[in-house]
């Protein structure tokens, strides 16, 4: 994509002194790093979009949708530079991979068996949802600390029905021992696991990231068990073929 600014760059290294010693290089096309290529990328990909008949989905703006002739409907997921293509005729999924290659340089799988980190496999009754590799990284991460604090294995997300916020401040030790562990880092990585595959563990998380600005011990430690848990427990997510398009919630709020 071109920028949406001009925008000027040294000449590399290597590049020859004369003629054009002191001079500056127009920058023609975006670069990674550069603060506005994001928009100017996900702009140029959106009108290309347009221009072929599709339609931006009103609640997710990743999300387009295209009204083929035979009444079916093509459905593009993309996230930045990876895009998941849906329609019940494989026709009209390489009908668009065939426009896509006309503007882009594309590389293609001929199944979905992962994106953006969610394994994916497919059964006749619907696809499996699971993020083992992160699963792992999580827990390899932490597994130092859940020795070091001797946490049990969890079979329950998280065992106390709400978490309190500290009553009194950290001594200077406490608080220089609060700094060096990583609750933030590890906190952002479960819930992406929460958000993406596992939703069991919703109500577990909510308890415990309340604490992201301001967390003592015990709440580091209720994120460590809430990780075995997660370990022993790697549930899938299940998405049937036949579930239609009603939507079935259940709630255990007064």
């Amino acid at each position: 994509a071109k920028p949406l600014d001009v925008h000027y760059v040294r000449l590399p290294k290597g590049f020859p002194d004369r003629p054009y010693n002191g001079a500056l290089a127009r920058l023609m096309q975006n670069l990674y790093g550069l603060n506005t290529a994001p928009y100017a990328w996900f702009t140029l990909f959106t009108n290309y979009m347009i221009s072929i008949g599709f339609k931006q989905n009103a609640i997710d703006p990743c999300l387009y949708q295209r009204q083929e002739a035979d009444g079916t409907v093509t459905y593009v997921l993309n996230y930045v530079d990876d895009a998941i293509i849906f329609n019940k005729r494989l026709a009209h999924v390489e009908k668009f991979k065939n426009e896509l290659s006309v503007r882009f340089k594309i590389t293609t799988d001929k199944s979905l068996s992962r994106y953006l980190g969610i394994e994916i496999t497919r059964t006749k009754h619907g696809f499996l949802l699971t993020q083992q590799r992160l699963v792992d990284s999580i827990y390899e991460k932490a597994k130092a600390y859940i020795e070091k604090y001797k946490i049990a294995s969890m079979d329950v997300p998280i065992k106390f029905n709400r978490l309190k916020k500290a009553t009194s401040q950290p001594t200077p030790e406490e608080h220089l021992e609060l700094k060096q562990l990583p609750f933030r880092s590890l906190l952002g990585a479960v819930g992406y696991l929460m958000t993406s595959t596992m939703p069991s563990i919703s109500y577990a998380y909510k308890e415990i990231s309340r604490f992201a600005a301001d967390y003592r011990m015990e709440h580091f430690n209720a994120l460590l068990e809430l990780i075995t848990y997660i370990k022993k427990h790697p549930t899938p997510l299940f998405i049937g073929v036949d579930g239609g398009d009603e939507l079935t919630a259940y709630s255990d709020a007064d």
